[in-house]
């Protein structure tokens, strides 16, 4: 297998020819082009010129897929005319839709959970950062309090606050918007 990541904003047929190219120089059963960006029409997934064409979110299933493919047909140790075959069966089964559906399902399905997680990130993170302010106010108050009673009893003058913050909320690296594409 040949593999090629392209990390672009649109989708451009020169990198299947490149990857094709490759494919054939090495002599490779499979090329594939990981990448962001889809075709108008795609799923995330289809295969172009005997080129498969894969979302970042599917590579991992697709990888799998082709390798045991790779391997059971090493097995079978089918000459070179049937070898060719067996992986054009492979190709055709890849550009069905009924495995370019499931695959364009696996690659939404991955893609929706993703930015659920983000998103939940951002909720706990504001949560957080509202229940520390509260925490820092209830603090700077109890402290000031204290620090008035205990200056009554001495018998000086209550003039300014004593406050005693707490340490600072930790910051969460932040999640890029790259990743979600």
């Amino acid at each position: 297998m040949v593999y090629e990541c392209k990390r672009v904003k649109n989708y451009v047929s020169k990198h299947v020819e490149q990857i094709y190219e490759a494919q054939n120089k090495r002599k490779a059963e499979f090329g594939v082009l990981v990448t962001n960006a889809m075709k108008k029409g795609t799923s995330g997934f289809f295969v172009e010129k005997g080129v498969i064409v894969v979302h970042a979110t599917g590579v991992l299933y697709v990888a799998s897929i082709l390798r045991k493919q790779i391997v059971q047909i090493s097995d079978m140790k089918l000459g070179q005319m049937e070898r060719e075959k067996a992986i054009k069966n492979t190709l055709t089964y890849l550009e069905s839709p009924e495995f370019t559906n499931s695959v364009g399902s696996i690659i939404r399905d991955s893609l929706s959970l993703y930015n659920e997680l983000v998103n939940e990130v951002k909720r706990h993170y504001k949560a957080w950062n509202e229940r520390y302010s509260l925490y820092s106010r209830i603090n700077s108050e109890a402290n000031a309090i204290q620090g008035n009673t205990k200056a009554l009893l001495s018998g000086k003058e209550i003039d300014e606050k004593k406050v005693s913050m707490l340490p600072a909320l930790v910051e969460l690296p932040k999640v890029s918007d790259d990743a979600k594409s």
